[in-house]
């Protein structure tokens, strides 16, 4: 499975991927293709009306998650790091507490390497974009490895 993006539709699995907004599915290779879609409605269709259960309870428990990420909260990223965004991800659309855009602040992530926007792209970079996630990520993992 590559994304929980598909629903039920009178009991048939039905995949409507945030990869393929903006066109069919079907008409690309890759994350859009026929192909990938059956594969990723055959693997929700095995678990029947369970198919959700997973990605809801990340919902049903937001405020244990917060609760137990509190440790972390106002930490910096101190390791290196790459940050890749597809320009039609909602991410890009929230504001920093500076009132901008900026995906990623410095006094975040003191470390960072690369900011990619994606034009284009939505939320699964690395399905919808797979040869520019690894363009980017070559040089710096370069870098790291000297």
């Amino acid at each position: 499975m590559v994304c929980g993006c598909t629903s039920q539709s009178r009991g048939r699995a039905r995949s409507f991927c945030c990869s393929t907004v903006g066109r069919r599915a079907g008409t690309r290779g890759g994350t859009g293709s026929r192909r990938h879609v059956q594969a990723r409605a055959a693997d929700f269709a095995l678990h029947g009306d369970r198919a959700f259960t997973g990605p809801l309870n990340w919902y049903r428990n937001i405020e244990r998650n917060s609760e137990l990420l509190a440790a972390f909260r106002g930490r910096a990223v101190e390791v290196p790091a790459l940050y890749i965004v597809g320009d039609r991800d909602l991410v890009m659309a929230m504001r920093g507490p500076d009132g901008t855009r900026t995906p990623v602040r410095r006094e975040v992530a003191p470390h960072l390497r690369a900011q990619v926007v994606l034009p284009g792209c939505g939320h699964w970079t690395r399905q919808e974009r797979p040869a520019e996630v690894n363009a980017a990520l070559g040089p710096v993992m370069e870098v790291l490895a000297e």
